[in-house]
């Protein structure tokens, strides 16, 4: 993030906060950082924000705004783009992605931005034929993107196993969400539950069973709320009942006869577990 344009965009679109911006990142600041042999670093920031500060985000949006006009201004009517703060997304015809892809290459640097060529993914259109996707595939990796994040479509695949190879590959993550072929969703699905069960096994063994209570409460039951949020529901339904799985062995044979009873609230006489049941079918 370039200073100068984000004092320049807050001034002309928050005014009322420029004072505050100006006192923070108008002058050169102390950033430190730990985990050396010799301790404490300290070392001096010109650009750039504080990692943590409650307003960087708001001023990162406004410090990039000026490229995010440019973008459009390349794309027109021919698509979309959307950004969460430093997370970009674009949708468009391929010429237009070649043009997005020069412009961020050229003039993302000025703004602070930094295109990760060898991070995310890009899927080449399912209307073209194998020929096609390979020029385009080409093209790409020319403009400095890896080819492990060039993905090609299965129906330009020669044989069974490589189209059965690029049906799991054909997709991506957009802020949390899945999208792509249903081999690749399910192929991601199947991770998030391999996960969840590493962080349950934790659990399970831990000896401390108020702390369980508490993290199972607190974190772990709201790990299945994210992905039910951000997975479409017909995706879900093993990973929901293997979390149901998952949470009463957390519960332990000594509280699963009185299971039910620990799902009551604490004037009622329970300790407010929540229900994994009714919790993730209401969510599918």
């Amino acid at each position: 993030m370039v200073r100068d344009i984000l004092l320049k965009e807050v001034k002309t679109h928050a005014p009322s906060l420029y004072p505050a911006f100006k006192a923070k990142y108008g002058k050169e600041m102390i950033a430190c950082y730990f985990g050396l042999v010799t301790g404490v670093q300290c070392l001096y920031q010109e650009e750039g924000g504080s990692a943590g500060s409650t307003e960087m985000t708001f001023g990162y949006c406004l410090a990039i705004h000026p490229l995010v006009k440019e973008l459009l201004q390349v794309m027109g009517k021919e698509g979309i783009t959307k950004f969460f703060a430093d997370d970009s997304n674009f949708a468009a015809p391929f010429d237009t992605m070649v043009e997005i892809i020069e412009l961020l290459n050229l003039r993302g640097p000025s703004y602070g931005y930094e295109l990760n060529k060898m991070k995310g993914s890009y899927l080449i259109s399912r209307e073209v034929d194998r020929t096609e996707a390979e020029r385009r595939k080409s093209k790409l990796m020319e403009l400095g993107l890896g080819e492990s994040i060039i993905h090609l479509p299965p129906n330009v695949a020669i044989d069974y196993v490589e189209r059965e190879n690029f049906s799991k590959t054909y997709g991506m993550k957009i802020v949390g969400t899945y999208i792509g072929t249903d081999d690749y969703v399910h192929k991601m699905v199947k991770e998030k539950s391999k996960d969840l069960e590493n962080h349950a096994a934790v659990l399970e063994n831990y000896n401390n069973l108020h702390a369980v209570y508490l993290l199972a409460h607190y974190l772990f039951s709201q790990r299945i709320n994210f992905y039910l949020r951000n997975i479409p529901p017909r995706f879900m339904r093993p990973i929901v009942d293997d979390f149901i799985k998952m949470y009463r062995r957390i519960a332990g044979e000594e509280l699963e006869t009185i299971f039910q009873q620990l799902l009551f609230r604490l004037s009622e006489g329970g300790i407010g577990i929540r229900s994994p049941d009714i919790y993730c079918i209401s969510r599918r």
